[in-house]
């Protein structure tokens, strides 16, 4: 492999860890915080002094689970060309087909 060949496979290697770390995390968030609140919240819980409800949490997460989806149909495409990458592979159409799902992410910020 040429100098540039292997920078472009290590790039994609990167791109590939960066996002198994992304949808790791999103899946952490949603499994240790969102779901135990959900599940504890079927009445206001005393926390820290306020209340916490399940319209907080709602709002707090928003559309997370939604996000994780997209996220994980990306992670999986990527594993799939990184899997056989070659001299003529390239990542920017899997991130390309992701563009429509990009709205779930101005939901989710435009909560805050």
């Amino acid at each position: 492999m040429r100098k540039n060949e292997a920078k472009r496979a290590q790039v994609a290697e990167e791109l590939l860890e960066t996002e198994r770390s992304y949808v790791a995390g999103i899946k952490l968030l949603v499994s240790a915080y969102k779901l135990p609140l959900e599940n504890t919240l079927d009445a206001p819980v005393q926390h820290q002094g306020g209340l916490v409800t399940k319209a907080d949490v709602a709002r707090l997460f928003l559309n997370i689970e939604d996000i994780c989806e997209e996220s994980d149909k990306v992670l999986y495409a990527l594993e799939a060309r990184v899997r056989q990458w070659g001299v003529a592979s390239c990542v920017g159409d899997v991130f390309l087909r992701l563009t429509p799902a990009l709205h779930l992410y101005n939901v989710y910020n435009g909560g805050y």
